[in-house]
């Protein structure tokens, strides 16, 4: 398949041709996680070389409600996109990516502290 050609085709390259892209995940982690840190009630478990962030919402559900109708509820008023955890046995989770460019990240880490703030 087309994937495993550009995989093939990415093991030729020299690691310094990786090295840009790797330090603007490191910067939009560190970014991602300095921001969200501000919403204390708000879990937050780094990546540790994947580019999303799990974010722990147990404190936000309402009764009955799991990381679906959250999620929805974050599309619709804090205008934010995640991942629910449910449909992967994580009811109080949802997933977060940070392989977006740098304000695109900062303003939906903003939105999320203040929807959670």
């Amino acid at each position: 398949s087309l994937a495993q050609y550009a995989g093939l085709a990415a093991l030729d390259l020299a690691e310094e041709k990786f090295a840009e892209m790797v330090d603007a995940f490191r910067r939009r982690r560190r970014m991602a996680l300095e921001i969200l840190a501000k919403a204390e009630k708000l879990k937050v478990v780094p990546p540790e070389g994947a580019f999303y962030v799990f974010l722990g919402i147990e404190a936000f559900l309402k009764a009955g409600e799991d990381s679906i109708q959250l999620s929805e509820t974050l599309i619709r008023e804090a205008k934010v996109a995640v991942v629910p955890g449910t449909p992967f046995g994580a009811p109080n989770w949802v997933r977060m990516s940070i392989a977006t460019d740098d304000e695109t990240l900062r303003k939906g880490c903003e939105r999320l502290v203040q929807f959670f703030g």
